[in-house]
């Protein structure tokens, strides 16, 4: 699938470039990219490796969590955002 995408975009690119134009389609095919890009650069988090760094005390030192990118105090429901998310940490724009 990603294949074909690339070529039509590369084919409409190229028309493009010869009309002189940029379209909507251009930037759409340009959201995509950063969109795709945004979710390759993610790692995918479990609860079991979110235990596995858990002290022995029971709870995450601020090292750790600020290499996940959880900011301290660690928000309410960061666990699950992480598990959802992966990680970098990052709050969906949306607020849900």
């Amino acid at each position: 699938m990603a294949h074909r995408m690339n070529w039509n975009r590369a084919r409409h690119e190229g028309m493009a470039r010869r009309q002189g134009t940029h379209d909507a389609q251009s930037d759409a095919y340009d959201a995509a990219d950063r969109a795709i890009a945004a979710l390759e650069a993610r790692r995918k988090m479990t609860q079991r490796s979110i235990e596995q760094a858990m002290t022995p005390r029971g709870g995450y030192s601020k090292k750790t969590l600020e290499a996940w990118g959880v900011p301290w105090p660690p928000p309410k429901d960061w666990k699950n955002t992480l598990i959802k998310y992966g990680i970098p940490y990052k709050v969906p724009s949306n607020g849900k």
